[in-house]
């Protein structure tokens, strides 16, 4: 077992709630996840910082693995958000977090 083992699962069931994502296969689910709409901090290649809105979700990777382009995200706040990139968090862990960015629909 690896230092960072059962923090992402610790974080989502502290922090998160029951999202739907709908993967390309249409098949709706929940899953556990933190929905964040927020000011963000993006670094440019050239190392300027750009800070913006960007509505993100975090979960653990394993449980949102089959997202990706097309999938959708409605967190129950009156609003859906498609898939638009993953942020991977660069963690060892077998629970490892992952970011994705989303926009809204």
């Amino acid at each position: 077992m690896g230092l960072f083992d059962g923090m992402g699962s610790l974080s989502v069931g502290v922090f998160g709630a029951q999202v739907e994502v709908i993967p390309v296969s249409g098949v709706a689910r929940n899953v556990r996840a933190t929905f964040r709409e927020q000011p963000e901090e993006l670094v440019g290649r050239d190392g300027d910082v750009t800070i913006t809105v960007l509505p993100t979700l975090s979960a653990v990777a394993a449980t949102v693995s089959d997202l990706g382009s097309g999938a959708t995200v409605n967190p129950g706040k009156g609003k859906i958000y498609r898939y638009v990139a993953p942020m991977s968090s660069g963690s060892p862990a077998s629970d490892a977090l992952i970011k994705i960015q989303l926009e809204r629909i």
